[in-house]
């Protein structure tokens, strides 16, 4: 593919595999318990035994949401271009690997590729996972075409950041309840609409299957959708399982709601015999209703979780963790019912506390350096200075005199910074040019502050001269002879280096004085 088209496709690439692993992972990460259950699908399906100390699914679906959204913002950014497109290209390879299982098999049918926010189908999922496979390679065989978005020396500072907050994020997710709720269950939604719709139009997705019965299998789903008061389902997928630290809690909350004479149930899936070791050992004012265990699970990501309904509609929810305050018997009436949650202004919340801190530590990290650039400011080397005493520092040094005709007269003179780097006896003509062409594309993206020269073989030098933009990048060679011309096979003169377009020359090595006998008396002749 020709270069010019290269450079409007490639950005094109990097924002679609960007944007979708950016999404995947984000709607993940907002509820990282949900999409656990459907990895736990997936363990059973292929008979992994789980332990009972750890939870797995629920580990393995926190660190799959961290590297997807690391992952596309590193691809959106073009951050670590190289290792990005490889990680790329083996996800990709790994996901449409699954997707053909599921659609050969069938095990589930949803793989749950992007949570709850959007349902695909096995083959819908497939021909996603192609696609993206098909940009990966593409990313893969030229990864660094796209500029980078950010400057190199604040790469490490994008990525550990993304890394804490998305993290972060997941374990906010996982102790209280989602920021945002994809499922019916989401407060302001109409309850009782859903399991008894009053009118022909209603979409499938809109029906719920939420159904409720005592332990003697009498209904009592009506009476709860239809009640005008207040209504307190207290619901535990598995009692068994419940987090008991909020016992306390819930027990105040039952004893205000009889005080106050509103109806509290606890809905769960648990045998009869579980239900009454909990009630016998838990002394909690409520009536103990039975319904589906994935309806359950899907209601609410809390084991307990508290869930408020009145005159059908879903008015609020609480995790085990952030149950309503109460004090003796009393309670702030105002913590019981909340707004159904605004999706844009809690995405923009959400954009805020990523970027803000981002920024932040983006400027702290650039005052460090400039405070450090100050302090150690200009620095001065002898004119006599040896070859390999500048080598050694890891920087080579430019004259430039005001006064060329007055350089003996001066014993010190001030030099540019410039940093060096020579390639030694390392990569083909075809590889050297495409490390040329990646330094040169960072460095004129990022402008740095000091001159920098590449020193590489004489063999490379005509090809890559042309490619270089000598405002932030020059062209030197990694040695010379120490003659003009004459019969000396195989060297290669400073006249021959610069005809190329070098502007620079390395001399000195520790290499040519330790293999080759060079000695400072050679150099100064």
């Amino acid at each position: 593919m020709p270069d010019k088209i290269l450079k409007i496709v490639m950005p094109v690439v990097r924002l679609i595999l960007g944007c979708t692993f950016i999404v995947s992972g984000f709607v993940k990460a907002v509820d990282p318990r949900g999409f656990s259950y459907k990895i736990e699908e997936y363990l059973r399906v292929v008979g992994a035994a789980l332990p009972d100390w750890l939870d797995v699914p629920l580990v393995l679906s926190v660190a799959l949401c961290c590297v997807e959204f690391v992952l596309g913002i590193w691809l959106l950014l073009g951050l670590r271009r190289k290792l990005t497109a490889v990680i790329t290209l083996l996800v990709c390879m790994a996901f449409t690997i699954i997707a053909l299982l599921l659609v050969v098999f069938n095990p589930v049918s949803d793989c749950g590729c992007f949570g709850d926010f959007i349902s695909l189908s096995n083959m819908q999922t497939l021909l996603k996972n192609t696609i993206l496979l098909g940009l990966a390679i593409l990313l893969a065989r030229n990864p660094v075409v796209a500029k980078p978005l950010v400057p190199f020396g604040w790469q490490w500072i994008v990525s550990l950041w993304t890394w804490i907050f998305i993290f972060a994020f997941c374990l906010r997710s996982i102790y209280y309840l989602p920021l945002l709720d994809f499922r019916q269950y989401k407060i302001g939604a109409n309850l009782r609409e859903m399991v008894f719709p009053t009118h022909e139009n209603i979409k499938p997705e809109e029906i719920s299957d939420f159904f409720v019965t005592d332990t003697l299998n009498e209904d009592h789903t009506a009476n709860i959708l239809f009640s005008k008061e207040p209504q307190l389902l207290i619901v535990s997928p598995l009692l068994g399982e419940a987090s008991m630290g909020c016992i306390d809690e819930l027990s105040a909350i039952c004893d205000w709601c009889d005080d106050k004479g509103y109806n509290v149930y606890c809905l769960t899936a648990s045998p009869i015999s579980d239900i009454r070791d909990w009630c016998y050992y838990n002394d909690l004012q409520c009536r103990v209703l039975v319904a589906d265990h994935t309806l359950l699970k899907t209601m609410i990501r809390s084991n307990p979780g508290l869930m408020l309904i009145r005159d059908g509609v879903i008015r609020n929810k609480w995790s085990s963790n952030s149950l309503p305050r109460i004090t003796g018997l009393s309670m702030d009436e105002r913590e019981l019912e909340a707004p159904a949650g605004n999706a844009s202004k809690i995405l923009l919340k959400i954009l805020f506390w990523y970027l803000l801190p981002m920024l932040l530590l983006i400027g702290l990290a650039n005052l460090i350096q400039r405070f450090k650039n100050n302090k150690r400011g200009p620095q001065q080397f002898d004119k006599n200075s040896s070859a390999d005493e500048q080598e050694d520092t890891g920087i080579v040094f430019h004259e430039e005199n005001e006064n060329d005709n007055n350089n003996n007269k001066k014993q010190n003179i001030m030099r540019k910074k410039i940093v060096a780097g020579n390639w030694k006896m390392n990569m083909t003509l075809q590889e050297g040019v495409a490390l040329a062409k990646e330094l040169n594309e960072m460095l004129t993206a990022e402008k740095p502050n000091c001159g920098v020269v590449i020193c590489t073989p004489f063999i490379h030098l005509a090809s890559i001269a042309p490619m270089l933009n000598t405002d932030v990048l020059k062209l030197g060679a990694e040695n010379c002879a120490d003659k003009e011309k004459g019969a000396y096979t195989g060297e290669v003169s400073a006249a021959m280096v610069k005809s190329t377009g070098a502007q620079y020359v390395i001399l000195g090595h520790s290499e040519r004085r330790a293999y080759y006998g060079e000695t400072p008396e050679l150099l100064k002749d």
